[in-house]
């Protein structure tokens, strides 16, 4: 029936997905690892492997080969994106597979920087040709020194975004930009999906861009911070006046997300799977 069609499609898309890497891809890694200082921070398309940092002392930094496998192979992000993230890009009008052989994945791995300021790291968020939100990107801390320079920091980066990103060709292959051609192609209305997340690091003194730590898909697994997806949102694609969001105060930072593990690993109820193969190792000493 229809239902076992849908389950064969899903399995077949699995197992197009699960080969091993090739010889040459391990090579290619450890030569670029070697190439890069000896550490590294990997990211697949669109995804890196935070959920799988509980596997790596919680921490995405590889030292060689093998690590990067291991995140690699160990996170659900990833999996979304070589599972998922595709068929749910197609548009109506256009057929998956036909829409699937269109997107290749890469596999990024990023320099480890020993001077990376957590304190300047922001995230701006760009939906439709302009920027609705900038926000700190460490959540999890308080920088008390921040929330004073807030217009500072929104000055200078959307100096930088409109100099260096907003006239790039990729900039206006994303985003509406009010562009007929693009008002076209989403039927006469601007699409909330038309945008992207922009992670960068300011210099100490908030006068300039250090450099551009990542770019993400509006939405989906990237996460807001301090915003959340609907305040970000800009349906007639104007320019508005965005806000700089810091933590102000202590009793507002947010837990981390990185310190999750598997449910299985914490849960010690009755009939848990840890709590078996407790029982079970008991058992076993028992009999000798």
């Amino acid at each position: 029936d229809d239902d076992d069609d849908d389950d064969d499609d899903d399995e077949g898309r699995r197992r197009k997905f699960s080969s091993s890497p090739s010889e040459s891809l391990l090579t290619a890694i450890t030569e670029s690892i070697q190439q890069l200082g000896g550490s590294v921070h990997p990211k697949l398309t669109w995804s890196a492997p935070t959920d799988a940092i509980w596997l790596t002392q919680f921490s995405t930094k590889c030292l060689n080969c093998d690590e990067v496998m291991l995140l690699l192979q160990s996170s659900d992000r990833v999996a979304h994106d070589l599972d998922g993230s595709a068929y749910a890009c197609c548009r109506e009008d256009e057929e998956e597979d036909e829409e699937i052989e269109k997107h290749s994945h890469s596999l990024t791995l990023r320099k480890h920087s020993m001077s990376l300021d957590l304190s300047r790291e922001f995230r701006v968020f760009v939906v439709n040709g302009t920027i609705t939100g900038i926000s700190q990107r460490d959540v999890s801390s308080f920088y008390p020194f921040l929330a004073s320079e807030k217009s500072k920091i929104g000055w200078t980066i959307e100096r930088f975004w409109k100099e260096e990103v907003w006239p790039s060709v990729w900039h206006k292959k994303i985003c509406s930009d009010g562009s007929l051609a693009s008002m076209e192609k989403n039927k006469g209305k601007p699409s909330l999906n038309n945008g992207y997340c922009m992670d960068l690091v300011l210099s100490s003194d908030n006068e300039k861009v250090r450099f551009i730590v990542d770019f993400n898909p509006f939405g989906g697994a990237t996460l807001p911070l301090l915003f959340s997806y609907d305040e970000l949102s800009n349906d007639d694609g104007n320019e508005i006046e965005f806000e700089v969001r810091v933590i102000e105060t202590q009793g507002k930072v947010l837990p981390s997300k990185g310190f999750g593990v598997p449910f299985d690993l914490v849960d010690t109820s009755e009939n848990s799977a840890i709590a078996e193969f407790i029982k079970k190792q008991q058992q076993q000493q028992q009999q000798q």
